[in-house]
């Protein structure tokens, strides 16, 4: 098994995957902005609302209910519920064309995208993952509501930080675990047809760190590259020294924004979506190289043995 593929291979192969596929890369990052930017809509136009509502520094603030009745009013709720099903159905989907793309070397659908049953079951797998840590942070949320209740106890924050605390120091280990063993899941849905855990568990017997270190490289690769952009757009920006620690100095960063500044800034984020995009793309060739090189060593050590 040793030998069968290095992790810093694997990291990188995106940027292989890139010159050879360049138009298919440019959909990919397409689709997955598309798949964010409702969301983006979505926060600018509640935020609007807000602000509009309780005002910048929280001077027009009337009561909750009242509050509750504006969003009731500009249907926050029905919009919130049609942004996530559309970002959600279009991310999965753009999931699914890259793994068939580095896997198999083939699009379907239109323009690659498609769905059947190895979408609706990597869409089951994800809402699986991704409901997984809200679990988790679960106890904090319970937190702030007691915090909110001006009327709460102190004795009553106890429970649900501690109850944070081991929650949280139980999925570290885990979020570990399940990176080195269950890695390759949505490969080998696609290869399987199934949903892949089992497939990925035996895959990945014997070779646990290595694809656990090929995968956080791959984050380690994206997070400095990610990390260079932000704050080289923030200094050309003029943002990097800005704090907000209370209304007034929300007030203030708000006032920055002049019509000038608002286009310089949505090209920054847009800068920022395609590096997202790229990221996503990254960890999902970076599962295929390593899966496509085990399959071939599996190949060639079972053509080995019949010869012998």
């Amino acid at each position: 098994m040793a030998g069968e593929f290095k992790p810093t291979e694997a990291a990188t192969s995106v940027f292989t995957f890139i010159k050879a596929h360049p138009a298919f890369v440019a959909r990919f990052v397409l689709f997955s902005i598309a798949a964010t930017l409702p969301w983006i809509i979505y926060f600018v136009f509640v935020s609007g609302k807000i602000i509009e509502y309780v005002g910048l520094d929280g001077r027009n603030w009337e009561d909750i209910e009242a509050f509750r009745a504006m969003f009731s009013q500009i249907n926050a709720m029905p919009l919130l519920i049609a942004t996530a099903i559309f970002c959600f159905a279009l991310s999965v989907a753009t999931q699914a064309m890259a793994i068939r793309k580095t896997v198999l070397n083939q699009e379907t659908g239109i323009l690659g995208l498609a769905w059947g049953g190895f979408e609706t079951r990597l869409s089951i797998i994800c809402i699986i993952f991704s409901f997984a840590p809200l679990l988790i942070f679960w106890p904090l949320f319970k937190t702030f509501a007691i915090m909110a209740d001006g009327t709460a106890r102190i004795e009553a924050l106890v429970a649900p930080l501690v109850l944070f605390c081991i929650a949280f120091l139980f999925f570290i280990p885990f979020f570990i675990y399940a990176i080195g063993r269950w890695g390759l899941y949505g490969i080998c849905a696609l290869q399987e047809n199934n949903f892949g855990i089992k497939a990925a568990g035996k895959v990945s017997k014997g070779r646990f760190w290595v694809l656990f270190g090929a995968f956080a490289l791959t984050y380690l690769i994206w997070m400095v590259i990610s990390g260079i952009f932000q704050n080289l757009g923030r200094v050309l920006l003029g943002l990097h020294d800005v704090v907000i620690t209370d209304p007034t100095e929300f007030a203030e960063f708000m006032a920055l924004f002049t019509p000038e500044l608002i286009s310089k800034f949505s090209v920054y984020m847009l800068v920022l979506m395609i590096i997202g995009a790229l990221m996503h793309l990254a960890y999902i060739c970076t599962g295929a190289f390593a899966y496509l090189k085990i399959k071939q060593a599996e190949t060639a050590n079972h053509a080995l043995e019949e010869t012998k």
